[in-house]
């Protein structure tokens, strides 16, 4: 029997009704709200302008809350539906609740384990669910209420949550493009210098071992075999790409960095000094005041948008896939996520082979790899641009640490063969300086990481082993002295590296 509605229903009721179906629902889109709104990484996407994945997030937070609203209208109003409607409305809000405490890392799965160990959780699990069934049989009006009421102490965070979208939203829009500066009209003539940087390339873990033994891969060796070979090269603490980039450009250490705002990074030096990094003295804008032609090709870091004004050619690829352009695309992301958020469905789903573990990260990755290669074997060779900086996301693994540290270490070596033997082929390879490092060691591994510093000098033929350590900060020093040829020969190099000089 259909029960009606009383006339006039008070507008208190309404707001309390709107209030638990609005915060229900955007405690139900929390994982989605987490990946939209981490406006922190924003300098690492591409400039595109398409504010859909924002708005999408919102728009499934209001169709979601309409669903829930008719829900409620149809539990109250047949008395059959009653039943349904309860379980229903439990049933989202623990999924709710366990949305909301995934978003916190110290209630995560594996740190509670690493505090109360397996049996303390799974004790905790049964705790909590033998609670739920004696409230769900004897307290089922008091447990109803209680969960509207929490959801009602929560509604202000869902107008938290649209206000930060649109705050993101006109964020994206101030993003500068990624241009570079045009070619300089009169650039000076000079010696010319090539730095390929291989991200997370371990010095310890160059050997190839082959059925002859081990040995230092082929291309890394044929250039070691011609300059200088730094064995305990340190990288800056931290073992962080945004760490050791602005410490390498700068010349300076630097002990904290993160992206700030929309379209720069904020960086902290060792001295406490703090600035952006795209204000700061680096090698690309001493170089092109000189004089020098500067091209870079790299990825995850935006240096057509930082150093737009330094560089006559620039590409870079984001560190991540781009976001989705349409709300369709939108949807198919989010939905995805929201296996998170049942209780050890994620887990039970993937060991059941229901569905297969997804890493859209790997694919978008090597897809990186054949884009800044491709462009380093137009800049590399071209006389032209004395100064060339080649960062490359191998052998890195993906950004979601899927892939193979072995079969990556020989990605890295076979670019660099091809870009040996490009510039060959035109000629500039013998006259050229080549700066063949890592930024950082590889940090999956304990112990002290050393990153790769090979460097070959101009018209170098005998192998130098150094086996000091020295800091990755002095490249800059070092890139400086190779363009205005103060720095010719292997003992040069070591001379600067050293920091005797």
């Amino acid at each position: 029997m259909r029960r009606r509605l009383a006339p006039g229903q008070p507008t208190r009721q309404l707001l309390r009704d709107l209030a638990v179906c609005v915060s229900l629902a955007n405690l139900l889109w929390l994982e989605p709200w987490r990946l939209a709104l981490d406006i922190r990484w924003n300098p690492f996407f591409f400039t595109r302008s398409t504010q859909v994945h924002l708005f999408s997030v919102t728009g499934g937070v209001v169709l979601t809350a309409m669903i829930l609203w008719g829900g409620l209208v149809a539990t109250r109003s047949y008395a059959r539906f009653r039943g349904i409607g309860i379980g229903a409305f439990l049933l989202l809000s623990a999924i709710a609740a366990n949305t909301l405490r995934t978003q916190i890392p110290a209630l995560s799965t594996p740190n509670l384990v690493a505090v109360v160990g397996v049996p303390g959780l799974s004790a905790m699990a049964a705790l909590i669910l033998a609670v739920m069934s004696l409230a769900l049989m004897f307290r089922l009006e008091l447990l109803v209420r209680s969960f509207r009421v929490v959801l009602i102490m929560f509604g202000p965070f869902a107008l938290y949550t649209f206000f930060q979208a649109g705050e993101a939203a006109l964020s994206e829009l101030t993003l500068p493009q990624d241009r570079a500066s045009e070619p300089l009209a009169a650039p000076r003539p000079g010696p010319r210098v090539v730095l390929v940087l291989f991200d997370e390339m371990d010095r310890t873990h160059l050997a190839l071992h082959t059925a002859a033994g081990a040995g230092m891969l082929p291309a890394l060796a044929a250039v070691a075999a011609q300059g200088v070979d730094f064995q305990a090269a340190l990288a800056p603490a931290g073992a962080r790409t945004l760490i050791s980039l602005p410490s390498i450009t700068t010349g300076r250490t630097v002990i904290e960095s993160e992206p700030d705002g929309p379209q720069d990074v904020q960086i902290r030096f060792s001295n406490g000094e703090k600035a952006h990094w795209s204000e700061s003295p680096n090698f690309f804008r001493t170089a092109r005041s000189e004089g020098v032609d500067v091209f870079l090709a790299g990825w995850f870091i935006p240096y057509c948008r930082l150093f737009a004004s330094d560089l006559s050619s620039c590409t870079w690829r984001s560190a991540y896939p781009a976001r989705p352009e349409s709300f369709t695309q939108s949807m198919s992301l989010y939905a995805r996520l929201f296996w998170r958020s049942i209780p050890a469905l994620n887990r039970i789903s993937l060991w059941a082979g229901w569905r297969r573990p997804e890493f859209p990260g790997l694919a978008w990755h090597m897809e990186s790899l054949r884009e800044v290669h491709a462009r380093a074997l137009q800049g590399a060779p071209d006389p032209k641009y004395r100064l060339v900086f080649l960062h490359y996301p191998v052998p890195h693994l993906s950004p979601d640490f899927q892939g193979d540290l072995i079969q990556n270490q020989i990605l890295a070596d076979g670019a660099l063969g091809e870009l040996r033997e490009a510039m060959k082929a035109s000629g500039v390879w013998d006259s050229t300086a080549l700066v063949v490092m890592s930024d950082h060691g590889y940090r999956a591994l304990p112990g002290t990481r050393r990153p790769t510093l090979i460097v070959k000098p101009p018209l170098s033929t005998t192998p130098v082993a150094v086996s000091r350590e020295v800091k990755l900060e002095r490249v800059y020093d070092l890139v400086l002295g190779l363009l205005r040829g103060q720095v010719q020969t292997p003992a040069d190099v070591v001379t600067v590296m050293a920091g005797t000089q």
